[in-house]
């Protein structure tokens, strides 16, 4: 019998939570499920994945822009919701292919729908449509949410009701036993650290996290690690030069380079996504930041911790939904952690360990993929043509032309001159 043929699709030249994610589901498939299915990954010749990724046994199939990529009979593809809308330009295939589409972001595929600042328009008649095959594909098993934020992101902006969503959490691998390490600071130094990438998307959460600490009460006392690189890294050097606070700016790490650096220095973690598991893993609690399309001089934020986070969120997008609680402002969330160490370090390593092991991803992700059924593969790829046809007459309709030109002017006029609001 012939074996499934299972195929991840992230092509990129960067690392980031989302390339973690479908590398190290492939490295686990490969050493755990070899016998039941034979493991793909799209990738550019020299990109992130295949560079990294040294196992002979996972087939690589290289991603060459404005290049189809033909796929054999009995493949599943697993792939991010943002690509979607790609896949018949991307693709070339007969019947018995299927695609899980896995929502890893919240703005996944409201995205598509912005128009500037938190502005996003569809017509609600497109909405019903959209509505009606998302629960289409999620009934089928074919579109997974990663967590809470990422399924009431879509709900909320489509206008639909899964009365008992279940999620697809975000894996990170844990090799060791981290439950029993002990903090080494005794607090008269707070080490903070964020743990990212620094890019367009993210720069504004981390200016922020700089406006909470120059106002904060323990300011004197708090070391700001910044553990990551991307385009926005030299910007952001030269914009924390504005304040007294002891920022240090490390750099990109990984593996055990990371650890090693994290558990030396770090006592309490500030992230998103898979960074705020990263930090987790290692028993040190977590603050969860949100993504800002703003930066906020003198307003205070609320925040979450990792190991009480409702759905398994790991961050949403500003601004929230009313049933979209944050416990903490900064100082609390401080004040909490410092009070409440030792037992917190606990509670956020077993959090991340009975949640989010890639053991426990990896069991349900297997379980998705044996649910799913090939002779759903000829429904399956209409509703995905259905969706691209939708999705190509939306950005035909005049409105949006206009709303278009009015995205570019605020891009490149409008926002430069005003990157901070009070």
């Amino acid at each position: 019998m012939t074996n499934k043929k299972i195929v991840f699709y992230y092509p990129s030249n960067n690392i980031g939570g989302a390339q973690l994610l479908f590398m190290r589901l492939a490295e686990f498939f490969i050493k755990n499920f070899s016998s039941d299915y034979d493991i793909y990954y799209i990738d550019y010749a020299n990109g992130y994945a295949k560079t990294k990724l040294n196992n002979s046994n996972i087939i690589f199939i290289d991603y060459i822009d404005g290049k189809t990529i033909s796929l054999p009979e009995n493949t599943i593809t697993i792939t991010s919701l943002n690509h979607i809308f790609h896949i018949n330009r991307i693709f070339e295939f007969d019947n018995n292919v299927l695609f899980i589409f896995w929502s890893i972001a919240p703005n996944n595929l409201k995205g598509y729908f912005h128009y500037g600042s938190n502005f996003y328009y569809l017509s609600k008649k497109r909405k019903r449509i959209f509505a009606t095959y998302l629960i289409e594909l999620y009934s089928k098993h074919f579109l997974q949410f990663m967590d809470y934020s990422n399924y009431i992101s879509n709900a909320d902006f489509f206008q639909f009701t899964i009365s008992k969503p279940e999620y697809l959490q975000i894996p990170v691998i844990i090799e060791r036993n981290y439950e029993k390490i002990e903090a080494e600071n005794n607090f008269d130094k707070i080490r903070l650290g964020w743990l990212g990438r620094i890019d367009d998307d993210k720069i504004n959460s981390i200016k922020n996290i700089f406006f909470e600490i120059n106002r904060s009460k323990y300011k004197s006392k708090i070391d700001f690690y910044i553990i990551g690189n991307g385009n926005c890294f030299e910007s952001l050097i030269q914009f924390s030069s504005q304040f007294n606070i002891n920022a240090f700016f490390v750099g990109q790490l990984e593996g055990t380079e990371l650890e090693n650096y994290i558990l030396k220095n770090i006592d309490i973690g500030i992230a998103m996504g898979t960074s705020s598991l990263e930090l987790g893993k290692m028993a040190i609690p977590v603050i969860i930041v949100d993504s800002y399309r703003k930066v906020f001089r003198h307003k205070k934020l609320k925040y979450n911790l990792l190991y009480s986070t409702p759905g398994y969120s790991l961050g949403d997008i500003y601004p929230f939904k009313k049933n979209m609680t944050r416990l903490f402002y900064f100082d609390e969330a401080l004040q909490f952690i410092l009070d409440n160490y030792d037992s917190l370090s606990t509670l956020t390593y077993n959090y991340v360990k009975h949640n989010h092991s890639l053991t426990e991803v990896s069991s349900k992700l297997n379980n998705i993929i044996k649910a799913v059924n090939f002779n759903d593969s000829y429904y399956e790829c209409n509703i995905i043509k259905n969706l691209d046809l939708l999705y190509r007459k939306h950005n035909k309709t005049f409105f949006i032309k206009i709303l278009e030109y009015s995205k570019k002017i605020y891009r490149f006029i409008v926002l430069p001159k005003n990157r901070t609001i009070s």
